[in-house]
Parts: structure tokens; C-alpha cells; sequence
């Protein structure tokens, strides 16, 4: 995005870096498994107070709205009713996000409404983007809205202008739909496989223990892959099979498998010299995740 935060929008972004961290404390896991950084920029552009805006935020999908989007949502709507914008200057360019986030019959009828908006603009002698810019009309195409109360409700359908607008793209929302209600975004994005072959998987430098951070650093290093490794891959696969939980307490709990597997845990201080346990991965676990990646 070619875009810098205003005063008042990095005052937002720090506002959810806190609440990412609080959250992260909370479930004993990294701030990165909460959301992005990426993530929480766009958030400060998009400002989401609803579920339709907040999904097509970068990097956030229906299992980060599931478990932590209301918390962040309910922080944006306060901050926002308190503070005034602009939260940034330059144009966001949301032509990669909404192309992946939307499905074909979506992006057709973005397109189409689109369309209608230079049209509507042009007889009104309005600014396109400014009478209703790209985030609300993806809304659109996410809430599919068929009456003028249903339009209302969706954050940046503007007073000024939203008589302008409305009908007509509530007409065009109804003849694509043929007046049924669909999904027309995806849930939930596949990520392509990371892979190793054999002769790559041979160079790993194994260590007596590793964090899941320090394996996907050696793992990024030996691959030749376009796809990189993250520890949230590693520890994905690693919970997956029940080989081990957080607790309550900053506790970790390892399962019997888990321990058959190779995990180790390790006791911590944090900065503020309160103790936590870490999981950490023996040269045989370190073996076994290796041989995950190979690409056979």
C-alpha cells in the first residue's frame, strides 16, 4: 500500500498493537498468530465496524473475525467516535486484496457496480470514489443489500450522497442475484504448500533445540521454494495432531505423543521478568518436521 498514517491513524495503529499483544498474552502465542502488521494498517484505512468490512481487511479471514474480530471492532468503533480523520494520506491500492478475497461471480459484480458508479458520478458531476469509495462497494458485494434499509446499515453509505446511489445499485445487487442471497467472497484463502526436496532436506542444520521460529529460518534457507515456511506452519501441524496445548498460566502441555514426537518446553522470563514456558523441538522432532516437507 502507498500510503503513510496521520497522526491520529498511528495513534489507532499502536491502539490495536496493543490489543493484539494483550490478546497474544492471553493465549500465550506469538503477536504475528493474533494478526499481521499488514493486517492491522489496513484496519486503520478501512476503519471496520461490521462483519463485511472487517473480512476484507488484509490477511484476516473468517477464522481471525471468529475469534478475535469483535474485540477489534469494538476498539475501532470507540476510537473513531472520539477522533477525527483523515487516518492517511495517499490512495490504499486494494486491487490485490479484493481480487483474492472475492470469488469470480463477486469480482463480475464488482465490476458492474463499478461501472454504474462513473455513470451515476458523471451525471451528478461527482467525485466517483468520493460519492462511494471501493471498500463500501465490496461491502456491497459481500451483504448483498436488496432494500434501502439494509443499504443504510453498511459503513460508508454516506448521508450526502446515498440518495444519489442507492436504488440503483440495489437494482443491479437484485438481476445478478437473481433475489437470492449468496456468498459471493471466500471464507477462507488456501495457502500454498511449502516443499522441500530430498537434496534440499539433506543441508539442514540440526541443532540439539530449536524453536519452531529458528526450523522455519533453516527451512527458508535450504528451499528453493517461491513459498516460504513460517513457525505458525510448524506449530499448526504440531497442535493439529494433539501434540501439545497451552495452558492456563503461561503453562504449556505436552501430550504423550508429543513427547514420543521429540518436544521439549523451557521455562522464561519475559521482559517484565514474568515466567512463561516455550515449546522447543529435539533433533529427532526437528528430523520429523523436515521429512513433513519433502515433496515426494
Amino acid at each position: 500500500m502507498s500510503f503513510t498514517l496521520t497522526e491520529t491513524g498511528l495513534e489507532l495503529y499502536n491502539q490495536l498493537k496493543a490489543l493484539r499483544a494483550d490478546i497474544a498474552k492471553e493465549e500465550v502465542i506469538p503477536v504475528y498468530y493474533v494478526f499481521s502488521n499488514t493486517a492491522l494498517m489496513d484496519m486503520v484505512v478501512k476503519q471496520p465496524i461490521d462483519e463485511a468490512t472487517f473480512l476484507t481487511c488484509e490477511k484476516v479471514g473468517q477464522k481471525g473475525y471468529d475469534r478475535y474480530g469483535e474485540r477489534f471492532i469494538y476498539l475501532i468503533r470507540q476510537f473513531t467516535l472520539t477522533h477525527k480523520g483523515p487516518y492517511y494520506k495517499g490512495t490504499p491500492d486494494y486491487s490485490k486484496s479484493y481480487h483474492s478475497f472475492l470469488t469470480e461471480e463477486g469480482r463480475i459484480l464488482l465490476e458492474q457496480l463499478k461501472i454504474s458508479r462513473l455513470s451515476i458520478a458523471a451525471v451528478h458531476d461527482v467525485e466517483p470514489t468520493i460519492m462511494v469509495n471501493d471498500q463500501t462497494l465490496i461491502s456491497f458485494v459481500v451483504l448483498l443489500p436488496y432494500s434501502r434499509e439494509e443499504m443504510v446499515r453498511i459503513y460508508g453509505v454516506t448521508k450526502d450522497y446515498r440518495d444519489l446511489y442507492m436504488d440503483t445499485f440495489i437494482k443491479i445487487i437484485y438481476n445478478f442475484t437473481h433475489g437470492f442471497k449468496k456468498r459471493l467472497y471466500h471464507l477462507d484463502m488456501p495457502r500454498p504448500r511449502f516443499t522441500l526436496t530430498k537434496e534440499e532436506a539433506s543441508h539442514f542444520r540440526y541443532q540439539e533445540k530449536m524453536t519452531a521460529t529458528n526450523i522455519a529460518k533453516e527451512l527458508n534457507r535450504i528451499a528453493s521454494s517461491e513459498i516460504t515456511c513460517s513457525a505458525t506452519d510448524i506449530t499448526k501441524l504440531v497442535k493439529k495432531y494433539d501434540y501439545y496445548k497451552n495452558g492456563f498460566d503461561n503453562t504449556v502441555i505436552i501430550s504423550d505423543v508429543g513427547k514420543a514426537f521429540g518436544l521439549l518446553k523451557e521455562s522464561r522470563l519475559t521482559k517484565n521478568n514474568e515466567h512463561y514456558e516455550m515449546v522447543l523441538y529435539s533433533k529427532e522432532a526437528q528430523n520429523k518436521i523436515v521429512q513433513w516437507f519433502i515433496d515426494q
